[in-house]
């Protein structure tokens, strides 16, 4: 009998976890500069790999809690820095940038990526330390 052997492939991001741990009062988030991976308070490494989405949202969320501690960035703002050759109605965008955020926050990110009402951004209590080697 032959036996079917898978090749090899790119890591696959992590299943989604079922509950999130609640947040150390002051975490650290270990990230990649291109956000290529980040390391969760928790120790957790998480590759984002090819999904450059996600890339781009960590890397923007990041660079904006470097530059400008405290300050939300907007849906608008990260859809633009996400997807930043395409338009699409506002509703859209809004659905892209939430659904994108979700599966951030699941894969390691709750409490780390705040909704404030009026965008989002890594709180003042998360030192995050950048990390320029891939």
């Amino acid at each position: 009998m032959n036996s079917i052997t898978a090749a090899p492939s790119q890591p696959s991001l992590p299943a989604l976890s079922s509950e999130p741990l609640p947040l150390p009062p002051y975490a650290t988030l270990e990230v990649d500069s291109e956000g290529r991976w980040f390391k969760d308070p928790w120790g957790k490494s998480v590759f984002l790999g090819r999904t450059r989405v996600m890339r781009r949202l960590v890397a923007t969320l990041v660079r904006r809690h470097t530059d400008a501690p405290g300050q939300p960035i907007t849906t608008a703002e990260l859809f633009r820095a996400a997807w930043p050759d395409e338009n699409v109605r506002h509703q859209s965008a809004q659905s892209r940038v939430f659904m994108a955020l979700s599966r951030l926050r699941a894969l390691g990110m709750a409490g780390i990526i705040v909704h404030t009402g009026v965008g989002y951004l890594i709180p003042e209590n998360v030192d995050v330390q950048v990390s320029v080697a891939g």
